[in-house]
């Protein structure tokens, strides 16, 4: 019965190991920042010196709090929770596209990415409302890196 059991976990282990996993940094990114002095929105680069994205398989603890299992999960160097789903596989074209928080899509052919944080400016309410998509809380951002497989 040892015997057995240690079987099924080398075999797991190594399908675990198999999958792919992808390490993404960002080089670029523009979008709109909100001005509150002219209460208008401003064409903005931000900063992405340090943003790091995994996508990678998800882990059984990650399963078990979305109440699904999507082919990829997309999740922020250091953070604990995906920022991204993605639902599908890679197409046959070597693609991925996710959604959540921020939208992703990779090629793993070019080892590229796009990711758009599309919160700010169409679901921002008015100042003053008290609610959590206040005008000018949420920046809308895209943003354009390079992977490497790990």
């Amino acid at each position: 019965m040892r015997i057995l059991i240690l079987c099924v976990l080398l075999v797991l282990a190594s399908t675990v190991s198999a999958a792919e996993s992808y390490l993404c940094v960002a080089d670029k990114s523009t979008g709109f920042k909100y001005n509150k002095q002219t209460k208008r929105w401003d064409y903005s680069r931000f900063n992405v010196r340090e943003r790091r994205w995994i996508i990678r398989a998800p882990n059984l603890d990650e399963i078990k709090q979305l109440n699904s299992a999507p082919a990829f999960v997309v999740i922020g160097l250091g953070e604990t929770f995906p920022e991204s789903l993605c639902e599908k596989p890679f197409t046959d074209a070597g693609t991925l596209v996710c959604r959540g928080v921020w939208d992703f899509k990779f090629s793993k052919d070019r080892l590229r990415y796009v990711a758009v944080y599309p919160m700010g400016y169409w679901m921002d309410s008015s100042e003053g409302s008290g609610d959590l998509f206040v005008e000018g809380k949420n920046d809308l951002a895209i943003e354009i890196g390079r992977c490497s497989p790990f």
